[in-house]
């Protein structure tokens, strides 16, 4: 006996899962799909021989791609879930749905066929799935989709070649190989600096060449470039370094600072000029009397 109720537990807990209405539906859709195949960094300077103190270069990706046009078929199953509440309601709704059902499918028998089979077959399932508290009955609101399966099929394909900005990206620029800095180009692919700042007090004679090195990223090799810089401007880089020097070495009276503040600013360099002044105002920060001959030698 406890075996036949046992059995009759399960079967009753079963038919729920079981009774769930399922159905299959299928979706297509396009979307387009673009794959770097190729891409190598450039860089354009303002002019091909740099002759200014301040350079601005612009980063740029040229890059070929593969556009394609894939059409995508998705395959769901749709089902409403059981929910005992619902389907107890749902009874004198199919009670009511009985009458009407036997009375239309009467009038089909005898052949008048106001009724399209197709509706009533739906119709049908509707009323029986009412009535019984163990069948689910479909329910826009309460619908589940679960995908099945996805083909995708290639309808198109284009290879295109671009000139990107290349925004964010790290770049090191020197004048001494030994002593590069970091940089991160901006949102139009653009790095400005003023020259002196990336010239160390070692910088060994004359800079002849400004080195960029572009970081690689993805499908994009590393790359270096080397833009020469004009003798006009080597020679006043050289000239900003020993002025600069000469301004931080410890001793140096404030009448000289501001003479060589304002040989720089004359040589070009007013961004290092201001940098080098608030550099020294800091270190002589507690030195009231020297920051006030400071005052009076950049005084015009």
């Amino acid at each position: 006996m406890l075996r036949r109720w046992l059995a009759l537990i399960a079967s009753t807990a079963l038919l729920p899962a079981c009774a769930n209405h399922v159905r299959y539906t299928s979706d297509a859709f396009e979307r387009p799909a673009r794959e770097i195949v190729y891409s190598e960094a450039v860089v354009e300077p303002q002019t091909p021989i740099l002759k200014r103190p301040d350079v601005e270069l612009a980063l740029a990706a040229d890059e070929t791609v593969i556009v394609r046009k894939l059409r995508s078929h998705v395959r769901f199953d749709e089902y409403t879930p059981y929910r005992s509440g619902y389907e107890m309601w749902e009874v004198p709704v199919g009670a009511v749905c009985l009458p009407t059902l036997l009375v239309l499918r009467v009038v089909d028998t005898v052949g008048f066929g106001f009724v399209p089979e197709t509706k009533l077959d739906d119709f049908s399932s509707f009323t029986f799935s009412a009535l019984n508290p163990l069948l689910n009955l479909e329910s826009e609101s309460r619908l589940r989709r679960n995908e099945v399966s996805r083909e995708t099929e290639e309808l198109d394909r284009e290879v295109q070649r671009s000139l990107r900005p290349l925004a964010d990206a790290k770049v090191d620029l020197a004048l001494d190989a030994r002593a590069p800095q970091r940089f991160k180009s901006d949102a139009r692919g653009r790095v400005q600096v003023e020259l002196l700042s990336l010239a160390p007090e070692t910088l060994p004679g004359r800079p002849r060449v400004l080195r960029v090195s572009i970081e690689g990223e993805g499908k994009r090799e590393p790359r270096v470039f080397e833009l020469p810089l004009s003798p006009a401007l080597s020679s006043q880089l050289a000239r900003a370094v020993e002025v600069r020097r000469r301004a931080r070495a410890p001793g140096t009276s404030p009448e000289a600072i501001g003479r060589s503040l304002a040989e720089l600013d004359a040589l070009g360099f007013s961004e290092a000029a201001l940098s080098l002044e608030r550099e020294l105002r800091i270190r002589e920060d507690a030195n009231l009397a020297w920051l006030a001959r400071l005052d009076s030698a950049l005084r015009p």
